[in-house]
């Protein structure tokens, strides 16, 4: 059984970090997408980042973020457009 390293949000300026399998994982990422869409409506922001994926150069999986962000329509395509990550969000449909 493979472990990844997940790094959660703290209130420190380090995170806080956890080792899972990836289907625990999808389980948390379940919830954080719940809460996210909570977030997108409670905020009236354009989009809320809830997680990302980093991957190395073959193609398998590095590891895993989770975060809690609305965002604005131009913050979004700020902090997402240079990143080579997969990035997990909600968005506000329009």
């Amino acid at each position: 059984m493979k472990f990844y390293k997940v790094f959660f949000p703290s209130p420190s300026i380090y995170a806080n970090i956890s080792q899972m399998t990836y289907a625990d994982y999808l389980k948390v990422l379940a919830e954080w997408r719940l809460e996210a869409r909570r977030q997108l409506d409670e905020t009236g922001a354009d989009h809320v980042i809830y997680g990302s994926r980093s991957y190395n150069d073959d193609g398998t999986l590095k590891e895993m973020h989770m975060y809690m962000l609305p965002l604005s329509d131009i913050e979004f395509t700020k902090r997402t457009s240079k990143v080579n990550d997969l990035i997990l969000a909600v968005h506000r449909q329009k």
